[in-house]
């Protein structure tokens, strides 16, 4: 196990934690957090190029939870977090990744696309609770969040006040 890169994923993610929290109170600090995913971005790129995805056997299950916060948070690099998507899907395949990672980061390319979610992940503030953004093929949504270890959503609808993702996963 890679010790070092361990260790550097979970410090970046803490601050990753800490500076969403401040933006959460002070949204005037945005800039404070782009500049934080754009550094982390750029160091996780380069841990990939040298390494490939930081896999639960080369860094442990924890920071490579930490990994997947980093690429999920990487809105700005959105062709490296494309990338990070397809080396996702390939450690999910190889048991290298929980599977749904996979849901969370593919949701979170198809909203920078433009396009509809598949499995409800990506979600909206609205006064007095969340809506996720828009999903395709809602009757298939509840299989497809099943098959990869997600809970159900009862009611996706797209008049739904609060929709609840049921995901216990950190960095959303």
């Amino acid at each position: 196990m890679n010790e070092e890169i361990a260790n550097e994923l979970h410090s970046r993610v803490e601050r990753d934690q800490t500076v969403r929290s401040v933006v959460a109170s002070s949204p005037e600090r945005l800039d404070e957090m782009l500049s934080c995913d754009r550094e982390n971005a750029r160091w996780l790129r380069g841990v990939i190029r040298r390494h490939g995805w930081p896999g639960i056997s080369m860094v442990g299950e924890a920071a490579e939870i930490c990994a997947w916060v980093l690429a999920q948070h990487a809105d700005k690099e959105i062709v490296f977090q494309h990338q990070c998507l397809q080396l996702l899907i390939e450690a999910a395949d190889a048991h290298e990744a929980p599977v749904w990672q996979v849901a969370f980061l593919s949701d979170r390319v198809s909203m920078h696309a433009g396009q509809p979610q598949r499995y409800a992940t990506q979600y909206r503030r609205l006064q007095g609770g969340w809506e996720p953004l828009p999903v395709e093929d809602l009757s298939g949504l509840r299989m497809r969040r099943l098959s990869l270890g997600l809970e159900a959503i009862d009611d996706c609808s797209p008049d739904a006040e609060i929709c609840n993702a049921g995901s216990r996963a950190v960095g959303q």
